[in-house]
């Protein structure tokens, strides 16, 4: 009791001294906030630094942000005090408080919104087959001869015996190797006239860019205006030409014109993005950014001392601490997320300002939900993606799996976010205690009965040209296809159901 009085008292002299409310000093910077965004509250006066600090409440308790502060204390930014406060990832949707505190006393109140953004639908449940070879389509039954109408005809049989209702294909990859005047091969968008034939035929049509891979290359043919990903391995910093940086407007200028040129036809439903994210062990090039904008602003005594961007020793400096700090790591990988959401938003809103307003779903990794790479669901949700496409691939045990399934779980899932699983058509990428073919379909089945709240939008069977050309050994393309339509009338049956008990 005594010490609150005592806080009065102080409030009570400043506010004489100064002579204004505290309310005229403090503002909160945006009344909304969107998943890849963060908050902030400035002083005017600089020296409302060291006795104040900000808590964000809900329901009256205290909600710890990204880094676990429940106490924000600001900084000297600029001639101005910032209080930066980073949301959680995936936090819930509704109001919150933000109070300024000194020596016990609320000195000023206020609230923001978190808001989700409303996605754009697709014909569900999605039962998706998908195509990702940069090899023309007819290789799928290995006869040039064939025309694109036949293969059509193909692949739709395929469909039907599959229980399968959604084509998605490769549409963009780069090809700086070999021709530095023209960005994109020629052959992905050749075979995008197959998904004309599809959707003549009631198929749900999808075309998507490969974003940041780039598959190989060195600095002599990169071209002018991409910036490699700097990589940070057993302490050297290296450049890896086989991923451009999400720090390159000219890739971004280059995605929106292909993805405005495959929007524009007809005949595709929906906008895709793949590999879009940082390189693997990537993304160094995004310290002077991270630095000025979050870490130089923050208060926190758990996070290390790191020297000011100022030539490669002090990046490989920064590098270092990222592997080391548990906390600076998670922080850093934040960031990334929110600068692949920022990409993401650019994206999405050139090409509608081009007068394309189409559905666009991304490929997201499902190890930890991709926050390693620069991936979140909720916050590419915010940005533009209407769908996930969570690739439950690439994992080399049973005890790998259930690891991501329980992260998924646990940190990730919630009903307001579309989402779409997906398994690889691989014998060896589906090994484990059962067979291939039972791993393949049950780890589908097992992230919606184990890992999963509710049933999710789809199923994606990754690819076609695996499924008659792929590691499908001991198995025949006929018994792949029979466990996909098993698979996917599980799915079906699951997603009713879910869409019954939300009446």
């Amino acid at each position: 009791m005594r010490t609150f009085l005592v806080g009065v008292l102080v409030v009570f002299i400043i506010t004489l001294f100064y002579g204004y409310s505290f309310c005229d000093e403090f503002y909160l910077e945006s009344s909304e906030v969107s998943h890849y965004e963060y908050v902030v509250v400035y002083a005017s006066n600089t020296n409302f630094v060291d006795d104040f600090y900000i808590s964000v409440l809900r329901d009256g308790g205290i909600v710890p942000d990204l880094l676990g502060r429940e106490r924000v204390y600001g900084k000297v930014v600029g001639g101005r005090v910032e209080f930066v406060y980073i949301p959680v990832y995936g936090i819930k949707d509704g109001f919150y408080d933000v109070v300024v505190m000194s020596n016990g006393v609320e000195v000023f109140r206020s609230n923001f919104l978190v808001i989700s953004r409303q996605q754009m639908k697709l014909r569900e449940p999605l039962r998706v087959l998908t195509f990702e070879e940069n090899v023309p389509v007819w290789k799928i039954m290995g006869d040039s001869r064939i025309g694109y109408k036949k293969v059509a005809d193909f692949l739709y049989r395929v469909m039907v015996d599959a229980n399968l209702n959604t084509f998605v294909m490769l549409g963009g990859q780069t090809t700086y190797l070999k021709d530095k005047k023209n960005i994109w091969y020629s052959v992905p968008l050749s075979n995008l006239v197959v998904l004309k034939y599809l959707k003549e035929r009631g198929i749900q049509t999808g075309a998507y860019v490969m974003c940041f891979l780039t598959l190989g290359g060195s600095e002599k043919v990169f071209h002018r205006g991409y910036y490699p990903n700097l990589v940070y391995r057993k302490g050297r910093l290296t450049k890896e030409y086989k991923y451009v940086s999400i720090i390159s407007q000219r890739r971004v200028s280059d995605i929106v014109d292909i993805l405005t040129y495959i929007g524009r036809l007809e005949y595709v439903d929906f906008l895709g993005l793949d590999f879009i994210r940082v390189g693997d062990f990537g993304g160094y090039e995004l310290f002077r950014d991270f630095y000025y904008e979050i870490y130089s602003r923050i208060v926190d005594n758990d996070l290390p001392y790191i020297q000011a961007p100022n030539g490669e020793k002090s990046l490989i400096n920064f590098a270092s601490r990222v592997m080391d700090n548990q906390k600076l790591r998670k922080l850093f990988r934040w960031y990334q997320s929110v600068r692949v959401s920022r990409v993401i938003k650019f994206i999405r809103d050139e090409v509608r300002s081009r007068g394309v307003n189409k559905p666009i779903i991304a490929f997201m990794l499902g190890w930890n939900a991709g926050r390693e790479h620069g991936q979140d669901l909720f916050m590419f949700r915010d940005a533009g993606v209407d769908y996930s496409f969570y690739m439950l691939y690439e994992f080399y045990s049973d005890e790998m799996f259930e690891e991501a399934g329980r992260f998924y779980l646990t940190k990730v899932y919630n009903l307001d976010t579309q989402i779409v699983f997906g398994n690889i058509i691989d014998s060896y990428l589906n090994r484990g205690k059962s067979s291939p073919l039972d791993n393949f379909s049950g780890r589908l089945r097992k992230i919606v009965m184990e890992y999963s709240y509710f049933p999710p939008n789809g199923f994606f069977f990754h690819d076609v040209y695996r499924l008659f050309r792929g590691r499908i050994r001991p198995y025949s393309s006929f018994e792949w296809i029979d466990k996909i339509k098993e698979t996917s009338k599980f799915l079906e049956d699951s997603y009713f159901r879910r869409e019954m008990n939300s009446y």
